[in-house]
C-alpha cells in the first residue's frame, strides 16, 4: 500500500463528514481504496492513532513510534470501513507520507 498510488486525497475532517451524513455511499465509495489523509493527531494508542478524532489508523510499530500527538500528518493507508456507534473512519497498513 505504501508503494501504490492513492485513490484520493482528502482531510480526515472532510472523509469524516461524508461517512457521518451518508456512511452506505461513503463506504460504497472508499472501501478497499488506498486514501491519503491530512489531518492533526489526536490520539495515539499501541496499535494506532487517531487523525481529528474521526479517522483510526492502524499502522505498524516502526510507524506508530514516529507518531506525536497533536502534530499534523499526512499519511496512506487503506479504507476498511466506518464504525457507526463511534462514528470513527478506519483505515489499516497505514504509512506516513512526506507531503
Amino acid at each position: 500500500i505504501k508503494a501504490e498510488k492513492a485513490d484520493f486525497h482528502i482531510e480526515s475532517i472532510v472523509i469524516g463528514k461524508e461517512y457521518a451524513t451518508d456512511a452506505k455511499r461513503a463506504t460504497e465509495k472508499y472501501i478497499d481504496k488506498i486514501i491519503q489523509l491530512s489531518g492533526e493527531v489526536t490520539e495515539i494508542e499501541s496499535d494506532s492513532f487517531t487523525l481529528d478524532n474521526v479517522v483510526v489508523c492502524y499502522a505498524d510499530s516502526t510507524t506508530l513510534k514516529k507518531i506525536v500527538l497533536n502534530t499534523k500528518l499526512f499519511v496512506k493507508g487503506r479504507s476498511i470501513g466506518y464504525d457507526e456507534l463511534l462514528g470513527l473512519v478506519k483505515l489499516d497498513q497505514v504509512s506516513i507520507v512526506n507531503d
